[in-house]
């Protein structure tokens, strides 16, 4: 079930949207390549946490 956002939409339903649909394709993805905790873990640390700090970084 993914949200639309159209010209009408305010401003904090568009991020609660955008939250949502986030997370409804992180699930889907893991649905369906069949991640094990491991894999997901060793991705999640050697690949997203870098990526934030990155981005953190670079907007402060």
């Amino acid at each position: 079930m993914e949200y639309k956002v159209t010209d009408r939409t305010i401003e904090a339903d568009k991020k609660k949207y955008w939250l949502t649909n986030t997370f409804l394709c992180i699930e889907e993805f893991i649905k369906r390549h069949d991640f094990s905790w491991n894999k997901f873990l060793i991705w999640f640390q050697y690949i997203l946490i870098p990526s934030v700090l990155i981005w953190y970084l670079v907007l402060s």
